[in-house]
């Protein structure tokens, strides 16, 4: 898996309104990268064990099935443990992701990333 650094979108994102009313829905396909879907809120569900690096991270697919990396930071507690991760995000779980935001990691892949707690 592919952890994606904190660039000034990400740091952006962080400090954004959390406001969930009127938000509209996106799927994976129309998410560009670099760019925040503001505004809008993507519908996963999670498809493979999450692993704690720097971030969650895992594969969740939406409701046309498109799959992408997700990589969750500033959700859980630095030094929890493997089983604690599982409890947190379990395969099967479906989130929301607010304002989601693809992007290009350093080595070419696509991921989505929340910096959102």
């Amino acid at each position: 898996m592919t952890q994606s650094a904190v660039d000034k979108t990400s740091q952006e994102n962080i400090a954004r309104e959390k406001d969930t009313k009127n938000l509209a829905f996106v799927n994976i396909k129309n998410l560009k990268a670099g760019v925040i879907q503001d505004g809008s809120i993507l519908n996963v569900k999670i498809i493979s064990q999450c692993y704690k690096l720097s971030s969650c991270t895992m594969y969740v697919e939406d409701d046309n099935k498109d799959i992408i990396q997700l990589c969750l930071y500033n959700q859980i507690a630095e030094d929890s443990t493997y089983q604690q991760v599982q409890r947190a995000f379990p395969r099967g779980l479906k989130l929301g992701v607010l304002n989601p935001y693809k992007k290009m990691t350093y080595n070419g892949n696509v991921v989505l990333r929340n910096d959102n707690p």
